[in-house]
């Protein structure tokens, strides 16, 4: 049996139209959020409780989390609220849709006495509560 070129060509154009149905799915790198609106500190036996509200600017955006990174300031313990947006295809809506994320840490032997959250738009710092206090929220000022 022979094949003829213009039969081949169409096999693999139909091989190629029908790549996209079976393509991986979107694997995106977490990326900063739009905007940190609380951050709040609780310390509990000697963890700390780290939670973070803001918002992302379209729907879609899953696994919201702190990730802790470096600070300059060695009173600081520094994160940056991130999530995963959705894929560039997909549907979403187009508004200010509201986030959550937590972490907990021990709390370090330094004497650490803030923790900063940063988002793309803005940041906040809270002090950490001492273990007399019950807990701390933030609020940071409006945006200009």
């Amino acid at each position: 049996m022979q094949v003829n070129r213009r039969s081949l060509a169409a096999g693999f154009a139909a091989i190629l139209a029908s790549t996209p149905a079976f393509a991986a799915p979107h694997k995106a790198a977490a990326e900063p959020i739009f905007k940190v609106d609380t951050v709040s500190a609780t310390a509990d036996e000697g963890r700390l409780v780290i939670t973070a509200r803001g918002a992302v600017s379209s729907g879609g955006w899953t696994n919201p989390y702190l990730r802790q990174k470096n600070s300059k300031d060695a009173h600081v313990i520094a994160f940056s609220f991130v999530a995963v947006p959705p894929p560039p295809d997909a549907a979403v809506i187009q508004a200010l849709v509201p986030i959550e994320a937590r972490a907990t840490t021990s709390v370090p032997l330094a004497r650490i006495s803030e923790v900063r959250v940063d988002a793309a738009s803005n940041d906040a710092t809270i002090a950490i509560p001492d273990e007399n206090a019950d807990q701390q929220t933030f609020q940071p000022a409006p945006q200009r």
